[in-house]
């Protein structure tokens, strides 16, 4: 095993560990422990990340004992179920049909709650999430004539919503269609809907349904832009256009790419951070891995790739404590190292994300940019996110005249995005503004 450990740290940090450095390494990955000087790293290279503090709700329910909710025919349910639960002692579990129909939990006639100047935040597990087709919940009034409805079911490759695992999930206003004329001002009717696709049941739990404030440091919204793989369009394109407006942005490195061909130096990245305000933050060691993406790795290879990119960012006077995930990949073993060593982790899940979000470690990104996403789709997302006091954050790859790849955006299109930001009475922030922004609230 030491060797084996050996060989693995060797591969990632570039050079041989000896059986004891790779021991005491794994020992302390494991006991969590950040920072560890046997590989020659400084013990205060890594600053303990940060998550959001859970901020005081209005509760609608917490499904335990006397929740009067009821259910459909279909299916099965326990509604009070005292054997699986994180509030309280209970939770709702269901289990569907497998043919495809719709099993709902329900409550109408409710003492009428504001949701006026809240989100929604609701504690949801699912078991065989591949089977999924529909998870929805409905808020409402007149026995749901009129009502919102949130779809949490994922239609990305990567599930939001990891199979079997417990979730909070904070919900904007801005994510739901409305049936009828509801009121956030008068919500009466709550309801869950779950559907799996016909080939086999899902069994769904929830655990809570409450209204949480939105921010008041965001009185508007914020929008972050990103900017993945270290191309050299981000210096050469999108810093002067951003510049143009005194706007900052978030820039994910790619480690090995710093200074290859069609890539940014690391002379322009500290150019950007020293004097154009971006976070230069991180994203992969490797080319390599970023390929393979993060869910290849081993628990003990993921800590040795989290310690190199802070190494990274720490060693080049990068005052960043942000990373972005390859593909937008993770699973819980990614989840739990990116939590350890960095404050924020962004996603690829096109979702609108609520200020504080529900977990700092899957920060979603509900423009990710291709070649084909017209701008105004994007400025209808601003706007939305402005009206709806979210957090966008925006995509982008490589940025050039004749986009090729499905991951290019056009000059123009991408001009035509900045200068309509830019009037649109919305800010612009880095990652880590926002994130820090938001400690007090």
């Amino acid at each position: 095993m030491a060797n084996h450990v050996s060989d693995s740290m060797a591969q990632f940090f570039g050079r041989s560990l000896s059986d004891e450095q790779a021991q005491t390494y794994r020992d302390a990955a494991t006991a969590g422990v950040t920072g560890i000087d046997v590989l020659g790293i400084p013990s205060g290279a890594f600053s303990v990340p940060k998550h959001p503090r859970v901020s005081p709700a209005v509760v609608v329910t917490k499904f335990q004992a006397g929740h009067g909710f009821t259910n459909n025919a279909s299916g099965s349910a326990n509604l009070n179920d005292t054997t699986d639960f994180v509030q309280g002692t209970q939770s709702v579990s269901i289990i569907t049909d497998g043919a495809g129909t719709a099993k709902t939990i329900k409550k109408t006639g409710m003492t009428a709650f504001s949701a006026t100047g809240r989100y929604v935040r609701v504690w949801v597990k699912i078991v065989a999430n591949a089977k999924v087709a529909g998870l929805q919940l409905y808020l409402g009034d007149t026995s749901l004539t009129n009502y919102y409805k949130w779809e949490l079911k994922s239609s990305a490759t990567q599930k939001w919503l990891t199979d079997g695992d417990w979730h909070c999930v904070t919900l904007s206003f801005g994510n739901a269609t409305t049936t009828g004329s509801p009121t956030r001002g008068v919500i009466t009717d709550a309801q869950f809907r779950f559907v799996d696709d016909g080939t086999g049941p899902i069994n769904c739990l929830v655990n809570g349904i409450e209204l949480v404030a939105e921010p008041t440091r965001y009185t508007n919204g914020v929008v972050t832009l990103t900017f993945d793989d270290t191309y050299a369009s981000h210096y050469t394109v999108a810093k002067p256009k951003l510049d143009q407006y005194g706007m900052p942005a978030t820039a994910f490195v790619i480690q090995d790419y710093v200074g290859a061909s069609g890539r940014m130096t690391l002379a322009q990245l500290k150019q950007m951070q020293e004097h154009s305000g971006w976070e230069i933050a991180g994203h992969a060691s490797t080319g390599a891995i970023h390929a393979a993406r993060f869910t290849s790795l081993t628990a003990v290879q993921m800590e040795a790739e989290a310690m190199k990119i802070k190494w990274f960012l720490e060693q080049n006077g990068f005052a960043s404590d942000t990373l972005a995930y390859p593909g937008g990949e993770y699973n819980n073993t990614t989840l739990t190292v990116a939590e350890r060593h960095f404050a924020q982790t962004r996603t690829v899940y096109q979702y609108g994300e609520t200020l504080p979000p529900a977990r700092r470690s899957k920060v979603r990104c509900n423009a990710y940019m291709s070649s084909g996403v017209a701008t105004a789709t994007v400025t209808a997302l601003i706007d939305r996110a402005k009206a709806n006091k979210e957090w966008l954050v925006i995509t982008f790859h490589d940025i050039n005249s004749a986009p090729s790849a499905t991951t290019d955006y056009s000059i123009t299109n991408f001009n035509t995005i900045i200068d309509y930001l830019a009037t649109a009475g919305i800010p612009v922030e880095t990652f880590g503004e926002v994130t820090y922004g938001l400690s007090a609230y």
